[in-house]
């Protein structure tokens, strides 16, 4: 099984609009806001963040969890945090998940794709892995749109607690021909 402190050299990545950096407790007030989010209970789920004690556990639990890293988006201009990056190795996907999560103001604008990119170009020069997927609610268009958009396709219906989902997946090698 693959461990998602093994792939990622870097903590802080930077593109010409976006700085990326592990999410840390010192961004509670910022996950405390995106978790709430219509979108974000809607279709990731509650996360157990309505007060500031559960979202620093939350935080806590992310950073003790040597199968996921999350990185906080933030503008490279003003340093404002926007949205979050994810990897997480689920016990029942074969590849690891690539995530994202925005603010509403900060969607429909690139961020994602471009927070998404950088962290995927990582993965693919360490060859570490071979495929990455992203998992997605049926009903979540914009997600589907932006896989689709970073080179993943459709590639099955799962069912998790409940909640069916689409994965989508691609081979790293199929990403950059």
């Amino acid at each position: 099984m693959v461990n998602i402190a093994e792939l990622i050299i870097q903590d802080i990545f930077q593109t010409e609009r976006l700085r990326l950096n592990l999410l840390s407790n010192s961004d509670v007030a910022f996950v405390q806001e995106l978790t709430n989010t219509k979108a974000w209970l809607k279709f990731i789920g509650d996360r157990g963040t309505a007060t500031i004690s559960g979202t620093e556990n939350y935080i806590e639990k992310i950073e003790q969890n040597p199968n996921c890293k999350f990185w906080k988006v933030s503008l490279l201009e003003n340093d404002l945090p926007i949205g979050l990056i994810t990897l997480i190795k689920r016990d029942y996907l074969d590849d690891v998940d690539i995530g994202f999560a925005f603010l509403p103001q900060f969607c429909k604008k690139g961020y994602a794709f471009e927070g998404s990119k950088i962290v995927l170009d990582e993965i693919a020069q360490q060859s570490k892995v071979s495929g990455i997927c992203g998992i997605t609610n049926q009903e979540n268009i914009s997600s589907i749109k932006l896989l689709k958009k970073l080179g993943l396709t459709n590639h099955s219906t799962i069912k998790v607690e409940e909640e069916i989902l689409d994965v989508y997946s691609v081979l790293i090698n199929d990403l950059y021909q």
